[in-house]
């Protein structure tokens, strides 16, 4: 519409140069409230292989009159625009959402006293036992201004019990020596480098990787219950986090966050892992598995 431009004709739209995320559009008119978010949220720099290039895929894609960016990730090729859209969509709310869960977070009991004050803890929340806290992502702004009626939403769970999790995998855990310092920096330096790759060694979208492959995510994981209980611990196990103190060479996988994203009709919880086949994916297919 041509009020995305202040006023200047809708047609400056077609033209070749268009580049929908610079101030100006090259039509002389001022930024748009749109592009001045997405430029103070992800910079100026907006291109088809920049770290925020599911972003731009998500809304090219869902904007009429947008030509679609192509995917840098060879895997992505042969899909249509509208599942490349919904699939950027997904990563670029997932990432967000991950990374808003790497916050220190506090106790069970300060979690409930401070945030009941603030309204952040859902009726939900409270039933389910595991604290959760509601996030207003940056892409969610951004995206609520073309799709105000659409939900974007993001929930995270655990997030101080998570925090002691992977503060214990850097510290007693040693599975095959190759455990980060920090394991909320790194992870957090794996999803700000790119968007979220299907993994290969999975057809289904089941299982995503982070950009560089160092970690994995499980789609619509369904026994968040469990979970819990095998983070926090309950009356017949001790928590993980004092598991593996004991158990410093244990081989269980390593869980590191949980969120709850919707968008785009999906409502689902996604459980974030070290992916320990890392450096193992590009150098062999399932097509040349021995039978």
């Amino acid at each position: 519409p041509s009020s995305w431009f202040g006023g200047s004709d809708s047609s400056c739209m077609n033209k070749k140069d268009f580049k929908p995320v610079e101030s100006g559009n090259g039509c002389g008119a001022p930024a748009t409230e749109w592009m001045t978010l997405l430029e103070s949220n992800y910079g100026k720099g907006l291109s088809a292989s920049d770290a925020n290039g599911d972003l731009m895929r998500c809304l090219q894609g869902r904007v009429e009159r947008w030509q679609m960016w192509p995917d840098p990730d060879l895997k992505a090729v042969g899909w249509d625009n509208d599942k490349l859209s919904d699939f950027s969509c997904t990563s670029a709310l997932i990432r967000e959402a991950v990374v808003a869960s790497l916050r220190t977070g506090s106790s069970f009991m300060n979690f409930m006293v401070n945030n009941s004050a603030q309204q952040l803890v859902t009726a939900r929340a409270l039933s389910e036992g595991w604290e959760a806290t509601e996030h207003e992502t940056n892409f969610c702004t951004v995206y609520k201004q073309f799709f105000p009626k659409e939900y974007c939403e993001a929930k995270t769970y655990g997030e101080y019990d998570f925090s002691q999790l992977r503060k214990a995998y850097s510290s007693y855990a040693s599975q095959g020596g190759n455990v980060p310092s920090d394991y909320s920096n790194d992870l957090k330096n794996s999803l700000e480098r790119g968007p979220l790759r299907p993994s290969d060694l999975d057809k289904d979208e089941l299982f995503l990787t982070t950009w560089d492959f160092k970690y994995s995510l499980l789609m619509d994981f369904e026994e968040k219950s469990n979970l819990e209980k095998m983070v926090r611990g309950d009356k017949e196990a001790i928590p993980l986090k004092d598991h593996l103190r004991s158990n410093p060479y244990s081989l269980l996988q390593r869980v590191l966050s949980l969120v709850q994203i919707r968008i785009l009709k999906k409502d689902m919880y996604v459980l974030v892992l070290a992916n320990e086949n890392h450096g193992l994916e590009r150098k062999i297919s399932p097509e040349k598995v021995p039978a």
